[in-house]
């Protein structure tokens, strides 16, 4: 089996998958072994392979492994948001201390904030997506569903990244991030799941052009030789604007 194949088609594949299921953080085992099927039947079309959940151990070992590949795809948001971060501290004169960064640029009035979708700081987190499913393949049974999860996992990730600034729980030096070790500052469900969830809401209720335009405007960011997915408990209340496509 190659492992160019491996990576750069199957897992390409089956990662743009996750990107369009309904949930962000968990994909039941039946469900999840059914698109592991169609995506090696598509793959690796001259050999015969069944993954059952609780099946013998290489199976198991399979099932595992591609479910870490979706959570190393998980985890590049988080890493891709701090780098953004990163660049814009280190590029901007105005942010160049922790003062200024927390203190003087705190925004707290929801109302003002709008345009969360087209944001410089998501679109280049939402790029992610694309360069780690270069070389992925359409695939007939999954239809033409939108990544409308992996930019729900963009808006999460650079939430996450702005909360550890505004909780001085992160620190920059130069072009050196450093975070504070405990599970209470990683992104993973139990602590982003619930604000994972509650921005795909708004996503999913985008249009097509509008999602579309989102994709267009990423393309900046995505690395050369990769190509996006053609396209055919606050009052919430308060995120009116933020969430309203601009």
């Amino acid at each position: 089996m190659s492992n160019n194949l491996w990576r750069c088609v199957f897992v390409s594949t089956l990662t743009h998958f996750g990107a369009t299921y309904k949930d962000p953080w968990f994909i039941p085992d039946t469900e999840f072994t059914s698109a592991l099927q169609v995506v090696w039947n598509a793959v690796y079309k001259d050999i015969k392979h069944n993954p059952i959940v609780g099946g013998p151990v290489y199976y198991v070992a399979f099932i595992q492994q591609t479910k870490q590949n979706l959570n190393d795809w998980r985890a590049g948001f988080a890493a891709a948001a701090i780098i953004v971060l990163t660049t814009f501290f280190a590029t901007d004169a105005d942010f160049n201390g922790p003062e200024s960064r927390i203190y003087e640029n705190q925004g707290l009035d929801k109302k003002n904030w709008s345009g969360l979708w087209r944001a410089p700081f998501i679109l280049q987190t939402f790029a992610h997506h694309f360069n780690f499913i270069q070389g992925h393949i359409e695939i007939t049974e999954f239809g033409t569903g939108l990544p409308q999860t992996a930019l729900a996992l963009s808006c999460a990730a650079v939430c996450r990244a702005l909360t550890l600034v505004a909780n001085n729980n992160i620190t920059f030096v130069g072009w050196l991030a450093t975070t504070q070790k405990g599970s209470q500052f990683e992104f993973n469900e139990n602590v982003w799941g619930s604000m994972t969830r509650r921005f795909l809401q708004p996503i999913a209720q985008l249009s097509d052009d509008q999602f579309s335009l989102v994709v267009h405007e990423t393309r900046v960011y995505v690395k050369k030789g990769t190509t996006p997915t053609s396209l055919e408990s606050e009052d919430d209340d308060a995120f009116d604007n933020l969430f309203a496509f601009r």
